[in-house]
């Protein structure tokens, strides 16, 4: 008599061990986040970054220049400084971890990211618009950020030692 002998211990170990994995993300979820100032556009900070140095381009189109009159104050006041950037407040609050008016809210399965409005409660002017000014968007994930994350996720929970 042939048979084959197929024991699932193994593989029932195998996946306990995934379901333990994914109670706690924290690891992956900081790899997502990236470094202060982090130039690699698959983090979170990396894309802000991205974001702020095309001028709006790198989350979806360029952002509408600035109206002639208030361009030239703020090159008197903040000579060289782009869009978003006079005092950068707002760009290190979402670029820089404990930085002024950062929001970083990490647990075991979650990782918010973002601006305080009550720190700088112009963010939300810039992302929305007003009747005067237009939106320019600095937070945003793109489809490759997306399926970056995704892969991470993924391969954290698939290294499980057999």
């Amino acid at each position: 008599m042939i048979k084959v002998n197929y024991r699932v211990d193994k593989v029932i170990e195998n996946i306990k061990k995934i379901v333990d994995l994914s109670r706690n993300l924290e690891p992956v979820l900081l790899q997502i986040r990236g470094e202060s100032s982090s130039k690699n556009t698959d983090t979170i900070i990396g894309g802000i970054n991205a974001q702020f140095i095309s001028q709006g381009s790198f989350f979806g189109s360029k952002w509408k220049a600035l109206n002639k009159n208030y361009f030239h104050k703020k090159m008197k006041k903040y000579p060289g400084k782009t869009i978003l950037r006079a005092s950068d407040k707002l760009y290190k609050s979402v670029t820089v971890t404990n930085s002024t008016g950062n929001v970083e809210n990490l647990t075991w399965t979650r990782l918010i990211w973002g601006v305080s409005e009550d720190k700088i409660p112009y963010a939300n002017y810039h992302m929305t618009g007003t009747k005067k000014m237009p939106a320019r968007k600095f937070l945003g994930i793109t489809d490759r950020q997306r399926l970056q994350w995704k892969r991470l996720i993924g391969i954290y929970l698939t290294e499980v030692k057999t």
